[in-house]
């Protein structure tokens, strides 16, 4: 038998694009470190309508070759692979474990109960905040354990930081380019700050990949705005830390309802670039304020304006944050989070 079976979105063949992808690769990254390559199996579920037999098929493979399943889903994949494989661990007697990917969970369980029930047979759900643990509890789930965000990438040494930023400052963002991430917000507070100054002393660089659903919007939207607001594209997955690490801050003014621990937030601290947050949803939990950056409440649009125009008239508390995000993300490598998971495996 296999020790571990990992039934999840490789999106293999592709750059790894959204959460869920990053998430399952990550994952069953460090599971290859932690344990023999041939005691690990896995399923990619990604086009799952269009595979459903084949797919099928392989879980039912997995539930009888492997001790531990571990599956890594959003909502559409859980709602067929939770009950699927709990029902297999009866006759197959293996353990089965979730992966929670965003902070959706909590609401989507409550409003399905035949779901909550199947989830209640899980050997252990792995949640992202320890809010969303609290959430999951009340619902009657007690088998749930923080498995933060991790990443394999080196974190910033504290040298290679500049020490002195001149005017303009420059400000990034990096999530899926979709309005709900807070893209137009962050576009229209450098643009008003630059209006209310008088001259550029604020620019912006959007990354990240453009939803289909807004290109066209988006694309309207850049070509409208002033030469200091671009589209500076995707960045390649080995050059994260590099890239960010040249900003002066990262703007993440999101309201996109299943935002959980934003991959992000944890490549902004291991860059040492500050995050100037909106106060939604589990972010509070996630970016210390004044030190690893700001939160600000999205109940009037000028608190980010505010926050932003904070930041560009303290240099040297942004230059402190930066320092105490490096010590921050070593809280996030792999051997620091999943100790405990891994026990759980073996």
């Amino acid at each position: 038998m296999f020790k571990i079976g990992v039934c999840g979105c490789f999106s293999y063949g592709h750059d790894a694009l959204d959460g869920q992808v990053v998430k399952t690769r990550t994952v069953t990254k460090e599971l290859e470190n932690q344990f023999d390559q041939n005691e690990i199996q896995t399923i990619d579920t990604t086009n799952w309508r269009k595979n459903k037999l084949k797919i099928t098929i392989a879980c039912l493979k997995m539930a009888l070759q492997c001790k531990n399943i571990i599956i890594i889903a959003a909502q559409n994949g859980i709602s067929v692979l939770i009950p699927l494989f709990t029902i297999l661990s009866k006759i197959f007697g293996n353990k089965v474990h979730y992966c929670v990917v965003g902070g959706w969970l909590p609401e989507f369980l409550e409003s399905r109960p035949a779901l909550l029930k199947s989830s209640k047979k899980l050997d252990s759900i792995h949640a992202e905040t320890f809010n969303m643990i609290e959430k999951l509890k009340v619902l009657g789930l007690e088998q749930v354990y923080y498995l933060p965000v991790f990443k394999h990438q080196k974190v910033i040494e504290k040298q290679e930081l500049p020490t002195k930023y001149d005017e303009p400052y420059r400000f990034c963002t990096f999530s899926r380019v979709i309005k709900e991430k807070g893209i137009e917000d962050a576009i229209n507070a450098i643009k008003t700050i630059n209006d209310n100054t008088g001259y550029v002393i604020s620019k912006l660089d959007i990354y990240g990949q453009v939803a289909d659903d807004y290109k066209e919007q988006f694309q309207k939207i850049i070509e409208k705005s002033p030469p200091y607001i671009k589209y500076a594209g995707i960045i390649e997955t080995g050059k994260i830390v590099e890239t960010l690490s040249t900003y002066y801050c990262l703007l993440f003014p999101t309201y996109y309802p299943g935002e959980g621990f934003p991959a992000t937030l944890l490549d902004s601290m291991m860059a040492g670039l500050p995050a100037i947050v909106s106060d939604w949803r589990y972010n509070i939990e996630i970016v210390q304020h004044g030190k690893t950056g700001l939160l600000y409440s999205l109940d009037n649009s000028k608190n980010l304006i505010a926050a932003i125009q904070h930041m560009i008239s303290n240099p040297e508390e942004v230059i402190e944050m930066k320092y105490f995000c490096i010590t921050e993300a070593n809280r996030f490598l792999p051997s620091a989070v999943i100790t405990n998971f891994i026990k759980m495996l073996s």
